[in-house]
C-alpha cells in the first residue's frame, strides 16, 4: 500500500447513525463475523452506558461514508478523552473512550483498519489519530446495497452548543435547560439556560429536518469536492486539500462562546459556509437555481446603529488608494474589511494586527495571494485611515465587541430562517448572507429588511445581491440529483 496522505482527512462524527433495519442487518453481519465473540463475556468494572455493538455502529457508518466519499480519505478520531464527555448532552449515544479505543485497537490488530497514531509534529501541532479501512472491511463496504442517504445522525444530537476557550482551544461547557432537574454534577460548573434555549433548539430541529429533505449541491462540480491549497505541516511546500460537498454535511448548529448565551450564537455546519461565493452562486436547491443576498458591512452597520446612525454606503471605502496597494483598490477594500472586523474582536491593536498579518500570511502560503505580509506599522496606518473615514465608531475598534455583534447578527438570522422554515422553503445561512431558490428573492429581501429593523432598530439596511456567473450543470450533479430523488421516492 502506498503511503497514506494523512491530510486527506475529515473529523469523526460521533453522532453518525441510521434507523434503517437493512443497515442494522448489514452492521450486524460484520459485527458477528469479526468482533462479537470478544464481547460475549462480561468484563470487570462498570458497564458502558452504550453497548460495544452500538459504538461500533457509529464508527462503522462514519468509516463507510468517509470511504464512500473518497477511498483515499482518512477519518480523524481524537484520542483525547475530553472529546467524549460522560453524562453530557454533547455525547448523545454516548460513546465511551475505553470501548471506542479498544474497538479501534482490536480492528487494527485484526487488520480490518489501519491506524496512524496521533502525534505532535515538528511544528508543535497536534495531529489527530487517522484510521482507514483495509481489505476485509472494504469488501463489506462494497457489498452495501442500500442508499447511503439512509445514513444520518442521532435524533438526540445537541444543536445548541455552549463553549469557552481554554488555552488554545475551545472546550464544551455543560448546561441544563430551565426545566431540567439538577443532577449529580458540580452545579458551579453547569450553566442554567433561560427559556429561550429549548425554543431555539426546537426551531433548529425543524430547520435541520427541512435541510435533510432538501437536495443541496454545487451544480458545476462533476465530483462532489473542491481542491484547495494549504501549507503542508510536514514540509515547506503547499499541499492539495479537499472540501467535500455532501448531503451528509448539511446539519446546522448554533455556537455560543465564553460560556454565555449572550456571546456568539451563529449558525454553523453546512458545507456552503466553507466554499467561496463563486461556487455558492452555482448551488441549486432541489434542482432550482438560487440567489444570495447579504447585508453589506453588517457589523460596521451594527456599530453605527448603536450610535443611532445608518453609516456611509460603503464604510470600507477610504476615498483613495494607499500607495502600498499600487492602484489595487479591490485588494485594499478587502484588507480594510478584514482588518476592521478582526480589530472589532481584538482586545488590543497588537492582537488585532497580529491576527490580520497571520491571515495574510496563510493566504500567501496557500497560493491565493502574492506579495509580502504587511508590517504592524502598515496595519496601524490602514486602521487609522478607516477611522478617519468612520470616526463615529472608533470606540469599537480593539474593543472586543465583535463577539456581541455576532450574537446580534445570529438573532437576525434566526428570525429570517424561522420565517422561511415556517413556509417550508429551504434557506442557507452564511452568517450575514442568505441563499434561497431564486423565485424567493423578493421575499428574502423583505424578510432581511424586517429582521434588521426588528433586531437592530434601523430601517432600510444596505442589502447586496451576490453576482452570479454563467455555469454548466455537470453530469455528476445530475447523477447525484437522481440518486436523491430515488431515496425520497423509496421512502414514500
Amino acid at each position: 500500500m502506498t503511503k497514506r496522505d494523512w491530510r486527506n482527512s475529515r473529523p469523526f462524527n460521533i453522532h453518525r447513525w441510521s434507523y434503517d433495519s437493512d443497515i442494522d442487518a448489514w452492521i450486524d453481519d460484520f459485527w458477528h463475523q469479526h468482533l462479537s465473540k470478544l464481547y460475549n463475556q462480561p468484563k470487570p468494572g462498570p458497564r458502558p452506558k452504550s453497548s460495544p455493538r452500538d459504538q461500533f455502529k457509529v464508527l462503522m457508518l462514519d468509516l463507510y461514508l468517509c470511504w464512500r466519499d473518497d477511498p483515499e480519505q482518512c477519518l480523524g478520531v481524537s484520542h483525547d478523552k475530553g472529546r467524549y464527555p460522560a453524562k453530557s448532552r454533547y455525547n448523545a449515544l454516548p460513546l465511551t473512550p475505553p470501548v471506542l479505543f479498544e474497538l479501534i485497537r482490536v480492528m487494527s490488530k485484526r487488520k480490518l483498519i489501519k491506524v496512524l497514531e496521533g502525534h505532535i509534529n515538528d511544528q508543535s501541532q497536534r495531529i489527530t489519530t487517522r484510521v482507514w479501512p483495509l481489505a476485509p472491511l472494504i469488501e463489506h463496504f462494497e457489498s452495501a446495497d442500500f442508499n447511503h442517504l439512509q445514513i444520518g445522525e442521532l435524533e438526540s444530537r445537541e444543536t445548541i452548543i455552549l463553549r469557552k476557550k481554554v488555552g488554545g482551544r475551545q472546550e464544551l461547557v455543560p448546561y441544563r435547560d430551565p426545566e431540567e432537574a439538577q443532577g449529580n454534577e458540580d452545579s458551579e460548573n453547569v450553566v442554567t439556560a433561560d427559556w429561550k434555549i429549548p425554543l431555539m433548539r426546537k426551531r433548529l430541529e425543524t430547520y435541520n429536518n427541512l435541510l435533510r429533505e432538501s437536495f443541496i449541491d454545487v451544480a458545476c462540480l462533476e465530483e462532489p469536492y473542491i481542491r484547495t491549497r494549504a501549507k503542508d505541516q510536514d514540509s515547506r511546500g503547499p499541499k492539495t486539500l479537499y472540501q467535500r460537498i455532501s448531503q451528509h454535511n448539511k446539519s446546522v448548529r448554533r455556537m455560543f462562546n465564553r460560556a454565555s448565551f449572550e456571546d456568539g450564537g451563529r449558525f454553523y455546519g453546512g458545507f456552503w459556509q466553507r466554499i467561496g461565493s463563486d461556487l455558492r452562486s452555482t448551488i441549486r436547491i432541489d434542482d432550482q437555481p438560487t440567489v444570495e443576498l447579504d447585508y453589506s458591512a453588517h457589523h460596521i452597520r451594527v456599530a453605527y446603529a448603536k450610535q443611532a446612525l445608518l453609516g456611509p454606503e460603503d464604510p470600507y471605502d477610504l476615498g483613495k488608494v494607499l500607495p502600498e496597494y499600487e492602484g489595487n483598490a479591490a485588494l485594499q477594500r478587502k484588507d480594510v474589511k478584514s482588518l476592521t472586523l478582526i480589530c472589532m474582536n481584538a482586545t488590543s491593536p497588537r492582537n488585532g494586527f497580529s491576527a490580520f498579518r497571520g491571515q495574510v500570511q496563510a493566504a500567501i502560503e496557500a497560493g491565493v495571494r502574492t506579495g509580502k505580509v504587511p508590517t504592524h506599522k502598515f496595519c496601524e496606518k490602514l486602521l487609522n485611515a478607516f477611522i478617519e473615514r468612520n470616526p463615529e465608531i472608533e470606540a469599537y475598534m480593539n474593543s472586543d465587541k465583535g463577539i456581541k455583534f455576532m450574537n446580534t447578527d445570529s438573532r437576525v438570522s434566526d428570525k429570517i430562517i424561522d420565517h422561511f422554515v415556517q413556509q417550508d422553503i429551504p434557506i442557507l445561512c452564511v452568517h450575514d448572507s442568505y441563499i434561497v431558490p431564486d423565485q424567493y428573492e423578493d421575499k428574502l429581501r423583505e424578510q432581511m429588511t424586517e429582521a434588521f429593523k426588528a433586531i437592530i432598530k434601523v430601517s432600510n439596511p444596505h442589502i447586496e445581491k451576490e453576482e452570479h456567473k454563467p455555469y454548466t450543470i455537470t453530469e455528476g450533479y445530475r447523477r447525484r440529483w437522481e440518486e436523491f430523488q430515488q431515496w425520497k421516492e423509496n421512502r414514500s
